[in-house]
């Protein structure tokens, strides 16, 4: 289930609000009851669709192990200053069965199917395995908690419902945002509510909603002829337009699920943190990162890229911790070794920043760092769309081919041709939004008395226009499902 699905917008949704809140009535001042509630609708909304019994009996396992392990390294008196050898064995136990849960589920088709490969068909009769949805989110909320327990920045959590509703939280438990355990804890048991709050989270909803089905689908359109196509019956025209368009449309769908997400939490008392901030403004490679997929960012810096030495050991430290960090982001999105490539492409960028290519773009001006860092950007995602290294390279050439002439034509890629100037304001529309400056966003805030007239007006027709779109058409995916 996804929060743009008809069964999401008109019963789920709907029906895990209405309870909510009524068990919220009954219980004033406390949020026992809507807790159990939103565990119980959390996992009906994970399970929807999923084989049930064989995966909640996993989970239910995996939350019980962790929920135990936490407790015994909160008894230590030392913790988040010298742990006992006990907490730290603890830790590496519990972590250690999370990553092999996740590398079973999500790189055991990649290593078996380069086995088969390399043995002629030895390996022949092997049946897929089959990926549970949010895998990775769920088990880099688990090592969140771990791990900030054993720090000392939270106490375990002693009532299990509780726990297992960090976990299972269904706002973010698809494509999050990564959700640290110490930054919410508070919350779930002491969160507050007001009509402002249910406000503010419909009003973002409805962004969200709007930047995943009204751009994001529809840019969706074109993306997907250009990339089914082999690339070298491209002229660099279209590839150019292929990628741009892919940047664009990754950028709504995820960027727009992720306003669902902390649209949906804040109209439930909870507060996510921001996991996009304009990341097509950045000026540098390194600027990027801190501006896409903030959550993963920091999460990977935090409990990663830190323990490694960061940036306080020796410069060839800094720069081998770098790769280690992106070789496994690039590998966390996917069992493919194009996700490797693009990690380590990302890793090579980085470190010729740090080399002092950043000092070289503080110095220029701000539309060539920025154009720098775009390129940059839509090279790498090349690799992250494209099924396979060979079609990536190829797409590249056909993207560089500076000996091609081009030829302006109508291009027919089995789509109705009404369809095209709705595509070319979906991306235009992108475009300004994404490029526009900080500065001019300073200069549009509205005044006070009028937002909460124009947030509702524009919410509804937001949502409305939106869910027209979706009853029209059959074309809703969601890039960052498969993640």
């Amino acid at each position: 289930m996804v929060f743009s699905s008809p069964v999401f917008l008109f019963v789920f949704f709907p029906l895990t609000f209405a309870i909510y809140y009524l068990a919220k009535a009954l219980t004033p001042g406390k949020n026992q009851l809507t807790n159990y509630w939103l565990l119980i609708a959390s996992a009906v909304f994970y399970l929807w669709g999923a084989p049930k019994t064989f995966y909640l009996l996993l989970f239910v396992v995996g939350i019980l192990i962790d929920y135990w392990i936490a407790i015994e390294i909160g008894k230590d008196p030392h913790a988040g200053k010298r742990s006992s050898k006990k907490s730290r064995l603890l830790l590496a136990l519990a972590i250690a069965l999370n990553l092999s849960f996740l590398a079973y589920y999500k790189y055991a088709n990649f290593f078996i199917e380069e086995l088969h490969h390399m043995s002629s068909g030895f390996l022949a009769q092997w049946q897929a395995v089959i990926l549970p949805i949010g895998i990775s989110f769920i088990v880099f909320h688990k090592i969140s908690y771990l791990v900030d327990v054993y720090r000392g920045k939270a106490e375990p959590r002693r009532n299990l419902a509780e726990f297992a509703l960090y976990l299972l939280l269904f706002p973010q438990l698809i494509a999050g945002p990564i959700v640290r355990y110490h930054t919410i804890s508070s919350q779930i048991t002491s969160r507050t509510h007001s009509v402002d709050d249910v406000f503010e989270g419909i009003y973002r909803f409805a962004i969200g909603l709007g930047k995943k089905v009204l751009i994001a689908n529809q840019l969706g359109l074109v993306v997907d002829r250009i990339f089914e196509q082999p690339p070298s019956s491209l002229d660099p025209t279209l590839a150019w337009l292929g990628i741009l368009l892919y940047a664009l449309q990754i950028y709504f769908d995820f960027s727009g699920y992720c306003d669902m997400a902390i649209g949906l939490g804040r109209m439930f008392g909870f507060r996510l943190q921001e996991n996009f901030n304009r990341p097509y403004t950045s000026k540098s490679v390194t600027e990027f990162w801190r501006r896409w997929h903030m959550s993963l960012s920091s999460f990977f810096r935090d409990y990663l890229y830190i323990p490694l030495g960061g940036n306080q050991a020796s410069l060839h430290r800094t720069i081998l911790n770098l790769w280690i960090v992106f070789l496994l982001c690039g590998l966390w999105h996917g069992a493919k070794w194009t996700f490797v490539f693009w990690g380590a492409y990302y890793g090579f960028w980085l470190t010729l920043e740090r080399l002092g290519l950043s000092r070289w773009l503080e110095k220029v001006p701000t539309v060539i760092s920025t154009v720098y860092a775009f390129v940059i950007v839509l090279v790498g995602w090349v690799f992250f769309r494209s099924p396979d290294l060979a079609f990536a390279f190829s797409y590249l050439s056909a993207m560089f081919d500076v000996g091609a002439v081009w030829q302006p034509r109508m291009y027919d890629f089995g789509i109705d041709y009404a369809v095209y100037p709705k595509v070319l304001l979906c991306a235009v529309i992108a475009v300004v939004l994404s490029f526009t400056p900080d500065s001019l966003y300073g200069r549009l805030q509205l005044r006070s008395d009028l937002k909460l007239m124009t947030k509702s007006v524009l919410s509804l027709a937001l949502i409305v226009y939106s869910i027209s779109n979706l009853a029209t058409g059959t074309f809703n995916p969601f890039l960052y499902f498969q993640f």
